[in-house]
């Protein structure tokens, strides 16, 4: 059976230098059916920050939204895109893994839904910081339906447009869309590994509740009233389905005391962010967030 050729994608903000411990022993022996690209927005001359192994782009400014809009043009002749952040640490074996998942996905299927672990970042606030971003993820207990992320993904080549998207399009939509058939895995599951302390913390999850609530103002029909809803389920509902996966997660037990209370905390941030995103747009918000 052939492999199918697969392209590895991580856009970062920052450094080349950033992407090098994310995937340390996998990029020097790559087996011949996976590429890496890493699209790069720091600003001024990337120097000799490249990554051994893959391919580097450098956009000087650009936030990690603005480098996803790219992923047409950055994409190459693969049949799967894997789309990564620069603090998604992985291993030869993940790739292995995912090879294995991809033989078996049917062909009506456009996207792979991957799982996540928080094996590093384990303080208290770094702990509600991953639980309220990807407890949905949180391998090996994925919750289905699955929820629309946007890296840990793998789609097929084919699904992208030709041209570029506009910002927050691939975000607030073209993801969205694929949800139908989406196949959700936790045999890939990548390490996220994203320190934050407060106050930062509340920093960090107000800018992305901006650039939430600005995307879906611009992209949706009717935007203002999607990001109303928004705000109630993520102050709401969500946060009774957040609790319900750690009260089921079989690792739940490695959680700090507080860390529902945290997730609230979190949320009231979050949800300000996007009344105030969904009002004023994104603003500098999209270079708030790695």
């Amino acid at each position: 059976m052939t492999e199918p050729v697969v392209q590895l994608l991580i856009v970062t903000a920052e450094g080349f230098g950033k992407v090098r411990p994310a995937i340390a022993g996998f990029a020097q022996d790559l087996p011949e059916n996976l590429h890496i690209t890493v699209a790069s927005g720091l600003a001024g001359d990337p120097g000799e920050l490249a990554v051994p192994g893959a391919e580097t782009r450098h956009f000087p400014g650009e936030s990690v939204f603005h480098l996803r809009s790219r992923l047409p043009s950055l994409a190459a002749d693969c049949d799967w895109l894997v789309i990564l952040e620069d603090h998604n640490h992985v291993t030869r074996q993940w790739f292995a893994a995912l090879q294995m998942v991809l033989r078996n996905v049917p062909d009506d299927v456009r996207v792979v839904i991957g799982g996540t672990s928080n094996l590093t970042s384990r303080d208290d606030w770094s702990w509600a910081n991953y639980i309220h971003t990807l407890g949905f993820h949180w391998a090996p207990a994925i919750s289905e339906p699955v929820e629309p992320i946007t890296f840990n993904i793998v789609l097929r080549r084919k699904t992208l447009p030709d041209e570029d998207f506009t910002l927050g399009a691939y975000e607030a939509g073209f993801v969205h869309g694929l949800m139908a058939n989406a196949v959700a895995s936790s045999d890939f599951p990548i390490d996220h590994v994203q320190f934050r302390k407060a106050p930062g913390v509340f920093k960090y999850h107000w800018h992305n509740g901006r650039v939430t609530g600005a995307f879906m103002r611009r992209h949706y029909r009717g935007g203002l009233r999607h990001v109303y809803a928004h705000v109630r389920d993520v102050v709401g509902p969500r946060l009774r389905r957040l609790d319900r996966v750690i009260d089921e997660h079989p690792q739940s037990g490695l959680l700090p005391r507080g860390t529902k209370r945290r997730l609230r905390m979190l949320s009231l941030c979050h949800a300000a962010g996007a009344l105030f995103g969904g009002v004023a747009g994104e603003g500098q918000a999209p270079w708030g967030l790695e």
